[in-house]
């Protein structure tokens, strides 16, 4: 039997897109001492960070875990362009 996906249950938030835009995914990768390629999976919503590595993104951008990642519900699901939106 084929092994279904799980569902992603945790997103970033739209101040995390924010921050990110003040640096590059290598130069944040090097700081928090992971792959460039796991920041661009954690941006793009396709990996999930594990808590120490989520912990030390907040840390960096002297934010809390909760400001940067939220837990997907009906109504926090964001699309790019509701995201803009809010953005501004």
């Amino acid at each position: 039997m084929p092994r279904q996906k799980m569902p992603r249950l945790v997103t970033t938030t739209p101040v995390f897109h924010e921050l990110l835009r003040t640096t590059t995914h290598k130069n944040l990768a090097k700081i928090i001492g992971v792959s460039r390629s796991m920041i661009t999976s954690i941006a793009t919503n396709q990996r999930i960070p594990s808590l120490p590595i989520a912990l030390k993104i907040a840390k960096h951008f002297n934010k809390s875990v909760d400001e940067l990642f939220m837990l997907k519900t009906a109504e926090s699901k964001f699309s790019p362009d509701k995201e803009a939106q809010l953005l501004g």
